[in-house]
C-alpha cells in the first residue's frame, strides 16, 4: 500500500495510488514500521499552518476589496 517501505527516487510512483513516492524515513520507528502518530502530527501541523495562511490572506483580501469599493 501507500505506506509500505519503498525507495524514493526521481520519478518513482506509488504502485497503489500512482502519486510520487515521498521520503518517509523521518516517520519510521526503530523497527522500520511507519510511526503514524508522528506522521499525522506533522500533517496536522502543516495543515494548521496552511489554514492560518489562508485566513490571513482572506482577511487582507477582504480589507483590500473594501478599500477599493469604498465610495
Amino acid at each position: 500500500g501507500c505506506f509500505d517501505a519503498s525507495e524514493a527516487s526521481a520519478g518513482a510512483t506509488c504502485g497503489t495510488c500512482g502519486l510520487t513516492v515521498r521520503e518517509t524515513d523521518d516517520w519510521r520507528g526503530g523497527d522500520g514500521m511507519l510511526a503514524f502518530d508522528r506522521l499525522f502530527a506533522t500533517i496536522n501541523e502543516t495543515l494548521q499552518g496552511a489554514s492560518a495562511t489562508t485566513e490571513t490572506l482572506t482577511d487582507r483580501t477582504t480589507a483590500l476589496a473594501e478599500r477599493l469599493t469604498a465610495q
